[in-house]
């Protein structure tokens, strides 16, 4: 082996459809749609679990009301919904995960091992507590396990 490099010195060549190709965007687009009508449902005090939520994050609907309402809130988190769509589109391409059972597998590690891990000591260190951490996590368990299932299924 003189004279040749070790294979991690070796220049590699990236393949950039790994970013930016061959991903179903009408998948992406569709996937992105799946937290918007969780959210509405899940925070929505009339109809869903908003109730829940509001006593764990001690306001009232009018206090949210009088905030400005969630119109600006709902089209960040549209942007927020389109984005992670599209990380998890890749992602689901990356691992290779077909089926809506791969999918959700995948969601479920990623639930696991980043968005919960992460965010609890964000909900702890600002004494938002745990009850609330385990609403909001549960919500993005449902979301991410969809959004990796269906993405994995019609890749």
């Amino acid at each position: 082996m003189t004279g040749s490099a070790p294979p991690a010195c070796e220049e590699r060549q990236i393949d950039m459809t790994l970013w930016t190709g061959d991903l179903n965007y009408v998948a992406v687009i569709v996937a992105a749609l799946i937290p918007m009508a969780l959210g509405m449902w899940w925070y929505a005090p009339k109809y869903g679990l908003g109730d829940i939520w509001l006593n764990l994050v001690g306001m009232t609907q009018e206090e949210i009301q009088e905030s400005g309402g969630s119109g600006p809130a709902m089209g960040l988190t549209l942007i927020g919904a389109v984005v992670q769509s599209y990380v998890l589109a890749l992602l689901v391409k990356m691992t290779g995960a077909t089926g809506f059972g791969e999918g959700v597998i995948l969601g479920i590690w990623l639930l696991v091992g980043i968005i919960a891990t992460t965010s609890l000591g964000v909900y702890v260190f600002a004494g938002r507590g745990l009850k609330l951490w385990a609403f909001n996590n549960a919500y993005y368990l449902v979301g991410i396990i969809l959004m990796t299932g269906l993405l994995a299924a019609w890749s």
